[in-house]
């Protein structure tokens, strides 16, 4: 069969309409990849001198993190924590951290504190992160686990995960404890 004129350039109308598009999608991707470049620099700038100014203060707490009694988990990261009372914007800045510096999946130091001066529970655990409240637990036995802590000066240290949840994309905190607690006063965290 032959093609007359007019569907062959057709044909070359629409590859070059296809091309086109190709080299807009290449210029587009590769502003937006020069685009990421720089705000990966600006963001690990940023990142180095929050490091160096607060070096002492991080010293500082990593000691404290290291002193605390620590609470052993199964490694499910299943307890999650209530994050409706966080610290404005904390979550998503950890999480952009971990993703940039490490993956979402790494693990993290958590102190887990019995709070006396909530002001409306009054067994409240209040979540720390980094000296920043990531959120609270809100679970059945919080008398239990608060009157335990409340042996060793009312918190200890745990591990914890962020977590996307795949049905609505928001991200969660998950604690690695387990009921009852089994928690080593010296602070001997397990490698």
């Amino acid at each position: 069969m032959l093609f007359d004129g007019k569907a062959s350039s057709s044909k070359g109308g629409n590859m070059e309409i296809f091309l086109g598009l190709v080299g807009i999608w290449a210029y587009f991707s590769y502003r937006a990849k020069k685009e990421r470049r720089k705000d990966d620099i600006i963001y690990n700038r940023l990142l180095e001198d929050a490091l160096q100014e607060q070096e002492s203060q991080q010293k500082e707490y990593d000691q404290l993190i290291e002193s605390l009694p620590f609470i052993y988990g199964p490694s499910t990261y299943s307890v999650r924590v209530n994050t409706n009372s966080a610290d404005k914007d904390v979550i998503p800045a950890y999480k952009e951290f971990l993703m940039r510096a490490h993956t979402l999946d790494t693990e993290f130091n958590s102190i887990l504190e019995h709070q006396t001066n909530h002001p409306t529970q009054s067994h409240a655990l209040r979540v720390e992160v980094g000296q920043a409240t990531f959120g609270y637990l809100y679970l059945d036995n919080n008398k239990e686990i608060c009157d335990e802590l409340d042996l060793y000066g009312g918190r200890a240290s745990c591990e914890g995960k962020l977590k996307v949840d795949q049905a609505t994309g928001l991200t969660e905190v998950y604690l690695d404890i387990d009921f009852p607690l089994v928690l080593d006063p010296n602070g001997n965290q397990q490698e």
